[in-house]
């Protein structure tokens, strides 16, 4: 996935600086990461062990980016990135992308 494709609202731009998070960590999360409904259409990314698992021999970096989440609108454009502390937020499930992601 190349970032500099994605579109950042201003809010996630904001966000990205304010929380330390790179630009790096934000295509490693979009293209290793777990997805999950987040409401409203959005689909969030997260590192989750599962995906360690599955795409450690892949990248070293997985680790680093476990507890950065990535909110996604249905429209492909990131709304906002934060640290997951210790669960995902309860309303998220997971996710059965259907073409637009690929």
């Amino acid at each position: 996935m190349n970032t500099s494709k994605l579109h950042f609202s201003n809010h996630a731009a904001i966000r990205k600086q304010q929380r330390g998070i790179s630009t790096q960590a934000i295509d490693c999360i979009l293209q290793y990461g777990d997805c999950f409904n987040a409401g409203c259409g959005c689909i969030s990314h997260l590192i989750t062990g599962k995906s360690i698992k599955e795409f450690s021999h892949l990248t070293s970096d997985l680790r680093l980016h476990r507890n950065i989440a990535i909110v996604e609108a249905n429209d492909g454009s990131i709304l906002t990135v934060m640290h997951v502390k210790e669960r995902l937020p309860k309303h998220w499930t997971p996710a059965r992308l259907g073409g637009y992601h690929d």
